[in-house]
């Protein structure tokens, strides 16, 4: 349950910088947005464009190649209610946790994906997993999945609420895929499910071992991925790689440990003992 909690850091982040809270992608970010059946989104992101050259009257502006899109699924089941009164005092209006987390990541996002299909946080389920995934099989492109969810010692996936659980059963049905790359299972215990996940079809799968705390490593994977141009594989070996000199050198990193982990008995808030229990997660192979 911890990934989500980065969205807690942004509001201590947010309250210590005055910075502005994430709000829905502006058209600079995701150009259309088109509704689902699925209990989802199909967002369009605008062409990223980046600088090159080196000095300041050579530099040009030129679109980023993109060639895969995405499945973001993030559904939670526990903290989103806990901290439902503390994002409505922050946007004077009720806001989904899950829904902050996809305004924070989408910018991330759109320098890698072309199309990415957005699963909301009540419409995740057996079911509309493997409809989604079909739906991506439908576009005959290269795709990875960010699945950020909850897991359990069960070998399970926790869907959205009162809508089950995912498990090395329900994944043995379903349709198996071509195109999937790689899926980036967000979730304490994931390495359970990797090689259920890895049968379906999926080239990789980045998950972690026991209970996740790693809160800053989807923010790294995905700059990093855009780094390495969608390379899964590169992007995942540079954010181990850089995870502890990344960490150490952000304020807002420390600052976040320091409130959210300093009733924890092992971490007491303190960022050196965070970096001492944590571990990045294992990619899996095919």
């Amino acid at each position: 349950m911890f990934h989500l909690r980065i969205i807690l850091g942004l509001v201590l982040a947010s309250t210590l910088q005055g910075c502005l809270y994430p709000e829905t992608p502006s058209t600079g970010v995701v150009s259309e947005t088109i509704p689902t059946s699925l209990k989802g989104e199909w967002n369009k992101m605008t062409r990223y464009t980046h600088s090159i050259g080196v000095a300041s009257k050579s530099r040009t502006s030129v679109p980023r190649k993109r060639s895969k899109n995405l499945l973001f699924i993030a559904a939670d089941n526990q903290l989103g209610d806990k901290l439902g009164p503390e994002l409505k005092k922050m946007y004077n209006r009720d806001v989904r946790l899950e829904d902050a987390l996809w305004w924070y990541y989408a910018p991330k996002i759109q320098k890698t994906y072309n199309y990415v299909l957005r699963i909301h946080w009540d419409g995740f389920n057996a079911k509309s997993f493997d409809a989604a995934l079909s739906e991506m099989e439908k576009l005959k492109t290269p795709y990875d999945v960010m699945l950020l969810v909850h897991g359990s010692p069960t070998r399970d996936i926790i869907a959205s609420p009162e809508q089950g659980l995912i498990g090395a059963t329900e994944l043995a049905e379903f349709r198996g895929v071509q195109y999937a790359d790689t899926l980036y299972l967000q979730a304490c215990f994931g390495d359970l499910l990797a090689q259920d996940l890895l049968d379906i079809g999926f080239q990789k799968v980045i998950a972690s071992e026991g209970f996740s705390i790693n809160l800053f490593f989807p923010d790294i994977y995905l700059d990093a991925l855009s780094a390495k141009l969608g390379n899964t594989e590169k992007a995942h070996k540079s954010a181990v790689d850089h995870f502890e000199t990344r960490f150490k050198w952000s304020p807002l990193y420390n600052k976040i440990v320091e409130k959210v982990f300093k009733d924890d008995p092992q971490i007491k808030g303190d960022p050196k003992l965070y970096l001492k229990y944590l571990k990045a997660p294992e990619i899996y192979y095919r």
